[in-house]
């Protein structure tokens, strides 16, 4: 296997408990905002434990400039952080499993623009696929109705893609950890300026045990995402990403009771499909 390959395997695996116990934690009565900021706090801890430990002697290839760009990194994270919350207050479920995903498409984009990656025939092929089978799992084939709260999801696919970009650069000279440390560091810095600033209140911790478990799925998933960015492309990162929804489905239809119909599993079979064809390098991801 593949380091690229075992890195995205991983992330896929911890992104999937974070969105699984952040499920959890919601349907027991945790508040969206609070909820995001107690399991950021967890995630900090946590990596800035492992960081002391394991990667003090990495921190010295940080240079200055760095710096201005771990902020713009951490500013459109915790923007896409608050956006797709408000956005999903003011959208459905649907549209938001769908919408997000988009991020996909966003960071092909994107990384042909800003590090030089290349959009062929191939790879506009295996998007497009990707794309119908993340729609056909996230709306079961019914249509999406456009709601007010769009918009500020497509917001957060965005910053999630331009964050990720951001990256690519400093991975060459810095540690990945220290980059995905880094990151949260500063999202979470601007999150909390922000809600000083709104004076947000009822920060009540109600699921301690979902926060915790969140909190250390979302650690994983941090570094994780920059060490497959560091070993391949942006888009290969994005596109493994599309498999969370389809595990998400057995994990919902399994543990959370939650119905399944064909064209869910017409996509799910289109977006495994096209993650398998995407491992050829002929595919240039």
């Amino acid at each position: 296997m593949s380091k690229k390959l075992q890195y995205a395997l991983i992330f896929n695996i911890a992104w999937i408990s974070l969105i699984f116990f952040s499920k959890k934690a919601l349907n027991s009565g945790a508040e969206p905002i609070p909820f995001v900021i107690e399991n950021s706090i967890i995630t900090l801890v946590l990596l800035t434990f492992y960081v002391y430990f394991s990667k003090r002697s990495s921190l010295r290839k940080i240079k200055i400039r760095d710096f201005r760009v771990f902020t713009g990194i951490g500013a459109f994270v915790a923007i896409a952080w608050l956006s797709e919350t408000y956005g999903l207050r003011l959208s459905t479920a649907i549209n938001y499993s769908f919408i997000i995903e988009t991020a996909f498409v966003f960071a092909v984009v994107l990384a042909f623009f800003f590090v030089g990656e290349v959009i062929h025939f191939k790879k506009i092929l295996i998007m497009t696929a990707i794309m119908a089978g993340a729609y056909l799992v996230s709306t079961g084939g019914a249509l999406i109705i456009p709601k007010p709260g769009d918009l500020l999801i497509v917001l957060a696919a965005f910053c999630y893609s331009l964050s990720n970009i951001m990256q690519k650069p400093v991975l060459k000279r810095v540690d990945p950890v220290i980059v995905g440390w880094m990151r949260f560091l500063f999202a979470l810095l601007l999150l909390l300026v922000f809600i000083t600033i709104f004076n947000t209140k009822n920060l009540v911790l109600v699921t301690p045990v979902y926060v915790l478990l969140a909190g250390i799925a979302s650690a994983f998933t941090t570094v994780y995402i920059s060490k497959t960015i560091s070993v391949s492309s942006v888009s290969y990162q994005t596109m493994m990403s599309m498999l969370t929804p389809v595990v998400n489905i057995y994990l919902g239809m399994t543990f959370l009771k939650e119905a399944i119909n064909i064209y869910q599993i017409l996509g799910g079979f289109l977006i495994i499909g096209s993650i398998i064809l995407a491992q050829d390098k002929r595919f240039g991801m």
